[in-house]
């Protein structure tokens, strides 16, 4: 009687375990798949950049998308102003986006700079966690 009841015992436990391995392997599927950032040179597409001006700052907003086939993690956007002379004479607080631009996600980009009146153009610097400032080739698009 001993013998059976052991044997009954463990078969129900054996279906048991079995039987909660299904809902193990559906949670595993609705975990989104984690995938590498992106490492070297990236494509990234972007708008000109459209300004205002706000009280004592000038406020460009623009768009950027991120063409490459790979999460770009670290994305930082860095502004620089120059004088007729080509002598930086401002520029604005480093933009950066924490979580990672996953592949064609687009996401709007703020810059704020105090206005100088020797301003005459700016340049963009794009980069991302990889530390190079060359890692990022910008492609300026009209529209996203």
């Amino acid at each position: 009687m001993t013998r059976y009841l052991c044997t009954v015992l463990a078969l129900t436990g054996g279906l048991l375990l079995t039987a909660g391995a299904p809902s193990a392997q559906a949670q595993d599927a609705a975990r989104p798949k984690l995938i590498s950032p992106i490492k070297g040179a990236a494509e990234l597409g972007y708008t000109n950049p459209t300004r205002k001006r706000e009280g004592n700052f000038v406020i460009a907003t623009f768009k950027v998308k991120n063409l490459a086939a790979a999460p770009i993690a670290g994305l930082r956007v860095e502004e620089f102003w120059y004088d007729k002379g080509g002598e930086i004479v401002g520029g604005s607080e480093p933009f950066r986006y924490k979580k990672p631009l996953m592949p064609g996600e687009v996401i709007e980009v703020t810059m704020k700079v105090q206005p100088n009146p020797k301003m005459q153009r700016s340049q963009m610097k794009f980069s991302h966690g990889d530390g190079k400032s060359d890692t990022i080739k910008p492609k300026l698009m009209k529209t996203l």
